[in-house]
C-alpha cells in the first residue's frame, strides 16, 4: 500500500472500452488507474514490481474467465496479497463462486459508482490494516528469533568459560563449523544453524564435576566414565524441539564425540552412521582445542592443528572432511588473525 500522500493504484480489467470508461469515471478522481482488457494482462500487471493495490475483475475476459484470473492470482505468492473485487456491470456472475476463488468482494448487477467507491475504499483500508498487522507479527517473530539466538550464544559462552576459563574458543568453533559446513555442501540455512549449534556442543560439561574437568594429570577410568556422560547431559539440557536450530544443537551435542572408526562415545557410531553435523563439529571442536592454551600445554598453530587432525583421518575423523580442512587453512588463519 503506498504512503498516505500517494494515491492507491487500481487495476481495472474489462473486455470492452465502455466498461473501462464507466469504471474510470467512478474512480479516477481518487485513485491512480491502470487498465487491462485480457486476463494475461491482469497477471502481468500483478506480477510486476509496481503491482496495483487492488484489482477489479469482470465475469469474463477474452482469454479467460474472471474466476480463472482470480484463482491464478491467489495461487501465486507474488500476487495473492492483492485484494480482488468482481464488478459484473450487467454480466452474470456467481458471487459465492467469486468469494470461493479468493476475491475480497463481489458487486453483481449494474454499476453503482457510490457503492463501488465505498467497497474499494473499505478493501484498501482492510488491506492496509492487514499489512501493518503483518509487519507487527513479523517484528515480533524476529524479536523472538533474535532472543533465541542471543540465549544460545550466551549459553555457549558460559559453557566454554566453564570448560576453559583461560581462553575463548566458542566463536572460532562456530566460524570454523560454518566454513566446513559450506565446504561439505550444506546450504546456507543449514550451515548457519550448524554454526550456532556448535556453540552448544559441550554444554553438557556443565554437569561434569570440576575436579575432573580441571584435572591436570591423566584421567582415571572412573573419571572417563563421568566425562563420557557429557554428550548425554548436553542433549538433555537442550531437549527435543521442532525448531531446526534446536534440533541440530541436540544432535551435535550428542554425536560430536563419535569417531569414524566406531570407538568414540556415547553410542559408538561409526563412519557415515555418525550424522554429518556431528562429524563436522568434531573437527571444529578439536581444532579449537588444539589452538587454545590449556593448563597443561601451550596453544599450537593452525597448521599444526590441521596436521594433527589429518593424522587421525579415518580413525577419529571423516577423511573427506579433513581434506576440506586442509584446503581451508588460509581462510582459517585469516579468521583467527582477526580475533
Amino acid at each position: 500500500m503506498p504512503a498516505e500522500s500517494t494515491k492507491a493504484i487500481l487495476l481495472l480489467a474489462q473486455p470492452d472500452a465502455s466498461g473501462l470508461d464507466a469504471l474510470r469515471a467512478a474512480l479516477q478522481e481518487r485513485y491512480t488507474l491502470l487498465f487491462a482488457t485480457t486476463g494475461e494482462a491482469v497477471l502481468a500487471f500483478a506480477y510486476d514490481d509496481l503491482a496495483p493495490d487492488l484489482i477489479l475483475l469482470p465475469a469474463t475476459l477474452p482469454d479467460m474467465t474472471g474466476l480463472e484470473a482470480c484463482t491464478r492470482l491467489k495461487a501465486d505468492t507474488r500476487a495473492r496479497h492483492i485484494p480482488v473485487i468482481f464488478v459484473a456491470q450487467g454480466q452474470e456472475i456467481d458471487d459465492e463462486a467469486c468469494l470461493a476463488a479468493g476475491s475480497a468482494d463481489c458487486l453483481p448487477g449494474s454499476l453503482r459508482p457510490a457503492l463501488l467507491r465505498a467497497r474499494v475504499a473499505a478493501q484498501l483500508a482492510l488491506a492496509d490494516q492487514e499489512h501493518h498487522m503483518g509487519d507487527l507479527v513479523r517484528k515480533r517473530t524476529q524479536d523472538l528469533e533474535d532472543s533465541r539466538l542471543q540465549l544460545i550464544r550466551r549459553l555457549g559462552r558460559a559453557a566454554e568459560w566453564h570448560i576453559n576459563p583461560e581462553g575463548e574458543t566458542a566463536d572460532h568453533a562456530g566460524s570454523l563449523t560454518l566454513l566446513l559446513a559450506r565446504a561439505a555442501g550444506l546450504d546456507e540455512e543449514a550451515a548457519g544453524n550448524l554454526a550456532l549449534a556448535a556453540l552448544l556442543r559441550d554444554v553438557g560439561k556443565i554437569g561434569v564435576p570440576d575436579s575432573i574437568l580441571y584435572k591436570t594429570e591423566a584421567l582415571t577410568l572412573d573419571d572417563w566414565e563421568l566425562m563420557r556422560c557429557h554428550p548425554l547431559i548436553g542433549a538433555q539440557i537442550i531437549g527435543r524441539h521442532p525448531h531446526p536450530l534446536m534440533a541440530t544443537a541436540r544432535l551435535v551435542a550428542l554425536t560430536h564425540h563419535e569417531h569414524w572408526d566406531g570407538l568414540g562415545y556415547p553410542q559408538g557410531l561409526a563412519g557415515e552412521a555418525i550424522p554429518l553435523e556431528g562429524r563436522i563439529v568434531a573437527i571444529a571442536d578439536t581444532f579449537c582445542a588444539i589452538v587454545s592454551t590449556r593448563s597443561y600445554r601451550p596453544a599450537r598453530s593452525p597448521a599444526q592443528a590441521v596436521a594433527l587432525i589429518q593424522e587421525r583421518a579415518g580413525s577419529y575423523y571423516d577423511p573427506g572432511l579433513t581434506q576440506h580442512l586442509g584446503a581451508l587453512l588460509p581462510e582459517i588463519e585469516a579468521l583467527l588473525a582477526r580475533g
